[in-house]
């Protein structure tokens, strides 16, 4: 079916496929698709408001059908008025055949249906269930797009955590939604598609696929828009047009709302940053800490210098930078024994009280430098 006309805010897009062609509407219903979790590989129907935005006969994005005569997707698929771009519904395998593939104007069957749309008041809580679909590659790096529809099975993150485990600012508008272990997401080519969790006997879409830093890494969300902050302004561009906007909200209590980063401090696009707080060890095991390289060395015992200074311990000895600490509060230990801090001079050591360790093991700061990865 040909594009006829697109309208487009941020990160979201609408498409009209047709004027003057209308069918009753009822979202979210997917007659085929009785699944609740596993699989990869989809069957046709299981997702019947998948849509294939195509260019030049190349698939570009997914998008998702949600009535008889508009397409959401996400901005950045569609360039200006969106001219030459076709839009596929019932499409499976994207070299066909495709039995089920509509030519002429939107007829819903078992293989062609809108979905639901979360409205303004849908709060999702973190670790719901969520579905994503799409014809986008199924490795992280490299081109490799799958010709047949596949599927996986995302958990909401909510947006404390997703900002903890992500290099990029997360806002109101974006939904955050992983694998936590890593292995299964969406990617390149998927961007687009429809993120939707089951409301009632339906579907609705709560994101819309966007971005990410890579794809299908462990502890690294992928970033969806989020559906229920555009409910007015997607009411606004369709008109008077029939719309199945949903509550899609969660029950109980999300745990987001009391998520604590005590463990694990932000990403960012150089470094991690792990803090060691009251901690207590045995003398095998080494004291690993992870952080940016441009913090000063900071003793709260008290006693903060910039990196380039040397370390003055008021407990009583100091030493310039190249001579080992002798700490003898509340750490004891002979004052022969250097303390061995394998890491440039430019990185923080950040102690606090109270900790403990033989005076034979050494401190071993490390720096982790993730490869951010964002995508179209």
């Amino acid at each position: 079916m040909a594009l006829q006309q697109a309208v487009s805010v941020t990160t979201v897009t609408i498409l009209l496929l047709c004027t003057g062609c209308r069918s009753a509407l009822t979202c979210g219903q997917a007659p085929i698709n009785t699944r609740i979790i596993g699989g990869q590989t989809a069957t046709p129907g299981d997702w019947p408001w998948q849509v294939s935005l195509v260019l030049f006969g190349r698939h570009i994005c997914g998008g998702s059908l949600i009535n008889d005569q508009w397409v959401m997707t996400t901005a950045h698929c569609i360039s200006g008025s969106g001219s030459g771009v076709t839009v596929y519904l019932g499409r499976f395998n994207q070299s066909g055949p495709n039995p089920n593939e509509l030519s002429s104007p939107v007829n819903f069957t078992n293989y062609i249906q809108p979905v639901c749309l979360a409205d303004a008041n849908s709060i999702l809580h973190s670790g719901v269930s969520t579905w994503v679909a799409g014809w986008g590659n199924t490795r992280p790096n490299g081109a490799s797009a799958s010709d047949t529809l596949q599927e996986a099975n995302l958990d909401i993150v909510g947006n404390e955590e997703c900002q903890r485990n992500s290099i990029f600012d997360i806002t109101d508008k974006m939904i955050c939604a992983w694998v936590r272990a890593g292995g299964i997401d969406s990617c390149q080519g998927d961007s687009g598609g429809g993120l939707v969790t089951k409301v009632g006997s339906g579907w609705a879409a709560v994101g819309i696929v966007s971005f990410g830093d890579g794809c299908a890494k462990p502890n690294v969300p992928g970033i969806y828009t989020r559906v229920s902050e555009y409910m007015e302004w997607i009411s606004i561009i369709t008109g008077s047009d029939e719309l199945g906007f949903v509550n899609a909200s969660s029950t109980g209590v999300d745990k987001d709302t009391n998520f604590t980063s005590s463990t694990t401090a932000p990403p960012t696009a150089s470094s991690t940053q792990t803090l060691f707080t009251n901690h207590t060890r045995p003398s095998t095991m080494p004291v690993t800490v992870t952080r940016p390289s441009t913090m000063p060395v900071n003793f709260t015992h008290p006693h903060t210098r910039p990196s380039t200074m040397p370390v003055n311990v008021t407990h009583p000895h100091t030493r310039p930078s190249t001579m080992p600490v002798n700490v003898t509060h509340p750490h004891t230990r002979p004052s022969t024994i250097p303390v061995i801090v394998t890491h440039p001079s430019t990185m923080p050591v950040n102690f606090t009280n109270p900790h403990t360790r033989p005076s034979t093991m050494p401190v071993n700061v490390t720096t982790l430098i993730p490869a951010p990865q964002p995508y179209p």
